[in-house]
């Protein structure tokens, strides 16, 4: 039952137990031993919020914001209300069975919530009246399961044995989905079987017996007791077993025939709890024992034991102490709970170490100075060194093979170690390792989940809690050891990772000479090592043999420059020999340097000799070391800087982001030297903020936005310092234009879509100005183009179509300019191709089909020629790509499906030789939207074959984090085809009706966002599509959001169900 919900009151909900206590909202009342109390209508407000959230940590501003909704108070009301529970319960604040107060955190509610179900065949789980008392000596077993006796000192599962209660006059076989080790034994010896016991008892119960059985302990004798109880079990009368064990099946074979041979029988309700680490052998573990018959029957039976709660946790730590009648010290009980609650994963190393404290502290109070003499780190590090010490030598090395899986450095602090999961295959070496099943045994190695990957299952292994990687010696001594190794690893699966995205191109391997030469000392790419694996090692083997090949180029070229290294060598030494030239002779030095990268990158770099450039330049830069940065004039810190600004675009060219990175930084570190000189230096505030640009623009180019941010934003206040040191110069406000552009393009990516306008508007009002000075400059008026496509961009974003047309159309008209003063050159007829071609989709947009066929023609024109140029040109194909579309829905909206027809059979079919993985993202969007008007075609010949063909390219719904062009095409085809379906009365499937809610959910947060945050846009593609699918799934719409998508005058053509939902449409 739901006890609170937002927007509830206290008076609409049902009665429920906390503990003893009946709890009747309606009525304002809480009864306790047989005694009304009335409470008033906040505390009950509060106390429902609680239940509702039983076993969650509660924070003050969570109460206050959901009991006291759009009103301001403070604490104290909500202090009051609390202390007034809790005397109203009878709860006692230092040893609460009710509300524990957690200090600086907020309230845990302890109390085991329990509905009052109505139902005469269900079980209710109220708590007993009496407290017991534990007087068997130690209450936690440690790493044994517990067993029945150990009911009253069994907790943390009372909400899931209550789950199964419900569930058991529902299904006769619940399957009991767990890991090894997570306590499914102590579940049902301890959980399980006392309440049901209790159960059998009663006289209005139809079940007459429970039975637990062990495959591991018993031999069969309790089946054997089931089937002789079945002779004597009337046809109403039922039977409960518990078995136990499941993983030791293929050895018991008498016990498995008994379970064949009762397993049929209606009358027998079955609990088996399935921890086996491959889903797969669960699966036929069951299957063998006839409980049911396939991977279906499983589904339908599993529960799946939960993670345990704070409040779970709470009690497994406090609650057996109270009942020994040894009570943690106050404070105590948080301070172990704060420890287990944040990376313990394992409840067995938990019990091992309660079990222990309990034993050095039954006789003496345990306060919070005396706890600190054995905390839970203390316990670690003593538990793994004997784990370790009883481990063999061969144990040991094995041991040693899986840290490297199970330990990396975190990204976002490189100083500190942190976990990380060991993905091992089914039928890997790994599981046959004896060490493997000695630290799942030990609990510190934890499954963590179970997944596929292209068919072949995986576990995911984790260590059990976060302080083992200190606490734990032999790992801790192995990180510090191995910290090298595990920082170059971490940095080998970063660059395998990039190169992965970017479909294995070369330019993505490794390049760093150090790395690939310590990766070469250490063997990674031969020796067996879980640090790596073999797609890792084959990528390593790339970048090796490239390695190679570049050291041989290098050699080569180093010899041809040797002659030209020597004399600047001599020409050094006579600068040192003849110091009253020096002056001279080093601007001279400088000057040249400075003439041979600049002329030089101009003529290697059309040859793709760009590597030639780098050797010559980092010779230069060893004589500017020579020469000390300290002792450098301001010119030639300027020349320094920009020596390495120019090596820096070298590597960023050649996408080598690291190395510029590392080349931008050293120009940075010599210009602020030198700034800190001569902080109004206008030559080098210039070459500062270039040198900002490209440190912007490298982050920019690797999507690392807030960082890209950071360097614009320090472009800009270069160019605002030099602008305020020469007001009136031209080139110093196009600068401070092209930051505010750049930091506008930056806020685009983010969708910060209103700062993007911001920015942009302040560029162009900067260009404007600067035009009427300069109105030839085709720069300036191609800049100005650009400008006025971004703000364009930024509009069709905010769904303003109208608006981003009339931006497009002021682009294009400068473009056109530009283009026809040079019709040959090729950057200006791309540059008009483009917008033209937004210009299409734009009108496309808002339903001008005629006027969109009118301008792709026009962009043809010009994609044609590009084509010309350089037919093999992939980019160009994709643009020509996008216009096919764009002439296929306009021809369909206009009723020419003759010419749909020509240009479906001219379609250049030159991309079906193209693997799917090798095109790019905005072609296979594309091509996934030319079948939607294929499809559309043949729905005018036949219907069934257009449906059948739609049906046949639906792809699966992926993941949210594959949100992209791709997915919005997928998703379109989809919405459509269930359209098609709807039009003409074809039944929707229940695949195909779970695929659209899947769909609906993979964009259900994007579109919430957008309601909830008018100032975060997204497409009305994406909109309409969602409101459209969920109309023809008779999902409710948001009125609003449909209203909104009406307003935008989005294709409404397209869209005749939302715009005019009659029932012809529907």
């Amino acid at each position: 039952m739901t006890f609170f919900m937002a927007g509830s009151t206290s008076k609409q909900l049902s009665p429920f137990y906390l503990n003893n206590t009946l709890v009747v909202p309606n009525k304002n009342q809480i009864e306790r031993a047989g005694q009304a109390i009335t409470i008033q209508p906040k505390q009950m407000e509060v106390l429902c919020y609680f239940a509702a959230n039983a076993g969650e940590l509660v924070t003050s501003d969570a109460l206050i914001e959901n009991c006291w909704p759009n009103q301001y108070i403070s604490d104290s009301p909500l202090h009051k209300c609390i202390a007034s529970l809790r005397k109203a319960l009878d709860d006692d604040k230092a040893h609460p069975n009710y509300i524990k107060t957690l200090p600086k955190k907020g309230y845990l509610l302890v109390a085991h919530v329990a509905a009052i179900d109505k139902d005469s065949d269900e079980l209710i789980t109220t708590p007993e009246t009496r407290k017991p008392k534990w007087l068997n000596g130690n209450p936690y077993p440690g790493q044994d399961a517990y067993q029945s006796q150990h009911q009253d000192v069994f907790f943390g599962r009372q909400r899931f044995i209550h789950q199964c209660v419900k569930r058991l006059s529902k299904v006769r076989v619940q399957i009991i989905t767990a890991f090894p080790r997570q306590g499914s034994t102590s579940l049902l010896k301890a959980g399980l079987y006392p309440v049901l016991k209790m159960r059998t008892l009663t006289a209005d119960s139809t079940f007459r017996g429970v039975f637990y059985c062990s495959l591991l302990e018993h031999s069969g004798k309790p089946l054997q007791e089931v089937e002789a109880a079945l002779t004597q079990l009337g046809a109403q009368e039922k039977l409960i077993v518990l078995l136990d064990d499941l993983e030791k099946v293929p050895q018991c074979v008498d016990t498995l025939a008994c379970i064949k041979r009762i397993s049929g029988d209606r009358r027998i309700h079955w609990l088996v709890p399935c921890a086996h680490l491959l889903p797969s052998e669960r699966v036929s573990q069951l299957c063998a024992t006839g409980l049911i018959a396939d991977s279906d029957e499983y589904t339908k039976s599993e529960s799946i034991l939960p993670a345990f709660s704070y409040a779970d946790l709470y009690q497994i730590i406090s609650r057996p102490f109270e009942l020994a009648d040894s009570p943690l010290g106050n404070g105590v009980d948080e301070l172990i709970l704060d420890q287990v609650s944040q990376g313990v994963a394992s409840i067995g190393l938990l019990q091992s170490y309660l079990q222990q404290l309990y034993q050095k502290h039954s006789q003496v109070p345990l306060d919070e100075q005396s706890y600190q003499h054995f905390t839970f780190s203390q316990f670690l590090k003593n538990y793994t060194a004997e784990v370790t010490q009883q481990l063999s030598a061969s144990e040991q090395a094995e041991l040693s093979y899986f840290f490297p899986g199970l330990v990396t450095i975190s990204s976002e602090n490189h100083h500190q170690s942190v976990l990380q999961t060991l993905l091992l295959k089914e039928g890997a070496l790994e599981f046959n390792m004896p060490v493997l099943q000695i630290l799942i045994r030990a609990d510190l190695l934890v499954p963590a989940a179970q997944c596929t990957g292209n068919g072949v299952q995986q576990v995911e292994l984790q260590l059990a809690c976060d302080a083992l990687l200190k606490d734990w010696e032999k790992l801790s001594k192995w990180i510090a050891d191995n910290l090298d190794v595990l920082f170059l690893t971490q940095d080998i699966s970063i660059a395998y990772n990039r190169w992965q995205g970017q479909h294995r191109h070369q330019d993505y391997l490794l390049k760093n000479p150090s790395q690939i030469q310590e990766i070469i000392k250490i063997g990674l790419i031969e020796k067996q090592s879980a640090l790596v694996n073999e797609q890792i090692k084959n990528y390593l083997a790339l970048s090796a043999r490239k390695y190679r090949a570049g050291v041989r180029l290098k050699r080569t070229v180093a010899a041809m420059l040797l002659t030209a290294t020597l004399a600047l060598v001599m020409f050094g030494v006579k600068v040192n020999q003849q110091k009253e030239q020096i002056s001279e002779a080093n601007r001279a030095a400088e000057n040249l340097i400075s003439f041979m990268l600049s002329d030089l990158k101009a003529k290697l770099e059309p040859i793709g000799k760009l590597e030639l450039l780098s050797m010559v330049a980092n010779k230069a830069l060893q004589y500017f070391d020579h020469q000390g940065s300290e002792q450098l004039s301001s010119s030639a810190a300027t020349q320094l800087a920009d020596a390495f600004t120019l090596l820096g675009q070298v590597a960023y060219e050649k996408r080598q982001f690291e190395q510029a990175y590392k080349l931008f930084r050293q120009g940075a570190q010599t210009l602020a030297v030198q700034l800190h000189k001569t902080p109004e230096d206008a030559p080098l505030l210039e070459q500062q903020m270039l040198n900002y640009f490209w440190l912007g623009q490298l982050h920019y180019q690797q999507e690392k936005y807030n960082l890209a941010e950071q360097e614009f934003n320090g472009y800009l206040e270069n160019a605002e310092r030099l602008l305020a040191l020469a007001p009136n110069n031209q080139y110093y406000q196009l600068e401070l234009s092209y930051a505010l552009n750049n930091l506008g393009s930056v806020a685009y990516k983010t969708n910060d879509i209103l700062a993007a306008e911001q920015y942009f508007e302040r560029s162009l009002n900067l260009k404007t100005q600067v035009l009427k000075y300069q109105p030839q400059n085709n720069a300036l008026i191609s800049d100005i183009a650009g400008t006025y496509s971004w703000q364009g961009n930024i509009q069709d974003r905010k769904g303003a179509l109208d608006k981003a047309l009339s931006f497009y159309e002021k682009a294009t008209e400068l473009r056109k300019v530009i283009y026809n003063k040079d019709t040959e050159n090729s950057v200006n007829t791309l540059r008009l191709f483009d917008i033209v071609q937004k210009m299409s989709a734009a009108l496309l947009s808002i339903g001008d089909y005629q006027g969109a066929l009118d301008t792709v023609k026009d962009s043809n024109v010009l994609i044609d020629k590009l084509l010309e140029v350089d037919a093999e040109n992939i980019s160009h194909h994709e643009k020509s790509l996008i216009n096919t579309l764009i002439e296929l829905i306009c021809y369909r909206q206009t009723k020419q499906h003759n010419q749909v027809l020509l240009k479906l059979a001219t379609l250049d079919d030159s991309w079906q030789a193209i693997p799917d993985s090798a095109r790019t993202l905005l072609a296979r969007s594309a091509l996934k939207k030319i079948e939607l008007e294929r499809a559309y075609s043949l729905a005018n010949h036949s219907t069934l074959v257009a449906t059948e063909y739609l049906k046949n390219k639906q792809s699966p719904v992926p993941d949210a984090t594959e949100n992209n062009q791709l997915t919005l095409a997928q998703f379109v085809v989809f919405t459509r085809y269930i359209e098609m379906l709807n039009q003409h009365q074809i039944a929707i499937r229940e695949q195909e009706q779970a695929m659209a809610e899947q769909w609906i959910a993979l964009y259900r947060p994007l579109i919430e966002s957008h309601v909830n945050n008018k100032e975060l846009f997204i497409r009305w593609e994406i909109v309409g599509h969602y409101l459209l699918l969920k109309t023809l799934t008779d999902s409710p719409a948001n009125p609003v959001l449909l209203e909104s998508f009406k307003a935008s005058g989005y294709r409404p053509d397209e869209f005749t169900l939302l715009f005019n939902p009659t029932e012809e449409n529907l």
